[in-house]
């Protein structure tokens, strides 16, 4: 009897994929969280500022690039769907961004911290995969 229970079983590389999405979410997550609490104290050292900045764009790189590895791999109409959702996702975050900049030049509101932004982002392409997926089936 095998020692390794899993020896007979093969994961379905959508699930492989699946998975890194997820570790690079974490990833991402934790490098942000690392690098924002080192520059909270303001370092006065140049290259831990530079190493942090790294850190936590290098931590982001690794999600897209998952997430982009993972609509390679679905079929045409998963792919659709996914495409349709991030173009849906992408005119509303621009409308966003120029509404939020011309509420601040009118002088309406003082400022939108760029958290702020990124979480409408994320909001909108996952209502906008909510919708799509809906529409298209």
């Amino acid at each position: 009897m095998p020692l390794d229970m899993t020896e007979g079983k093969k994961i379905a590389p959508g699930a492989k994929t699946l998975g890194r999405v997820f570790l690079s979410l974490i990833l991402w997550m934790g490098t942000f969280a690392i690098a924002a609490r080192v520059l909270r104290h303001h370092p006065t050292n140049l290259w831990t500022r530079v190493g942090c900045v790294l850190m936590a764009v290098l931590g982001f790189l690794s999600w897209p690039a998952s997430v982009a590895k993972l609509i390679r791999m679905l079929g045409e109409f998963e792919r659709r769907i996914q495409l349709v959702a991030l173009a849906i996702a992408f005119f509303v975050d621009v409308l966003f961004i120029f509404t939020v900049n011309m509420l601040q030049l009118a002088g309406f509101i003082d400022w939108i911290s760029i958290q702020t932004i990124l979480l409408v982002m994320f909001c909108t392409w996952f209502a906008a995969m909510l919708g799509t997926s809906w529409y298209y089936r």
